[in-house]
């Protein structure tokens, strides 16, 4: 199971509950609703009913990234899938509330599979070779995160990446300013 870094809890929709003792709830009978927050997942949120009896909600969270991978004092990290180049991301850019923000100075990372961030039927060339994408294609922040403007600079990833020969396939920058 996973410990969300948040669950908020609403009585009738717009009455917040507090816990009672650690992430524990006691709760009258009525409607509520809720919104579990936690890293690398999407927000999830849900209503329910209490009633008489002593009741459990489970939340069916979707992983957006891993960092379960990444302690700070490794010198090397191994990047197994999606989610954890994902995650790798999320921690060189500062965007991970698990963690603090990591350059990866002096550490190494591998890539130990080959790696699909979207799905190549994603992509259209056409006869001129300009690419158009699809609506659902997922655009990737480099690691290292995109400029905002031609003089804005972003976070650096200063570590050494080994793709041990492996491809990352279907990766999309939608930027007109590059890391």
């Amino acid at each position: 199971l996973i410990k969300p870094e948040k669950i908020i809890v609403y009585k009738y929709g717009n009455v917040l509950v507090q816990p009672t003792k650690g992430d524990d709830y006691e709760l009258s009978s009525g409607d509520y609703t809720y919104k579990v927050i936690c890293d690398g997942y999407e927000d999830y949120e849900g209503s329910f009913t209490v009633g008489d009896e002593d009741q459990t909600v489970y939340a069916n969270l979707q992983m957006i990234y891993d960092v379960s991978w990444y302690e700070a004092n490794k010198d090397t990290y191994l990047i197994e899938d999606k989610e954890d180049l994902i995650g790798l991301a999320m921690i060189v850019n500062g965007k991970s509330t698990a963690f603090e923000k990591d350059t990866m100075a002096g550490k190494t990372v591998q890539v130990m599979n080959d790696i699909v961030l979207n799905d190549s039927s994603l992509f259209h060339v056409d006869s001129d070779g300009n690419v158009t994408v699809d609506e659902q294609i997922e655009a990737w922040e480099p690691i290292g995160g995109v400029a905002k403007s031609i003089s804005s600079t972003p976070s650096t990833f200063e570590g050494t990446f080994d793709g041990l020969n492996h491809r990352i396939d279907g990766l999309y920058v939608n930027s007109q300013y590059f890391a």
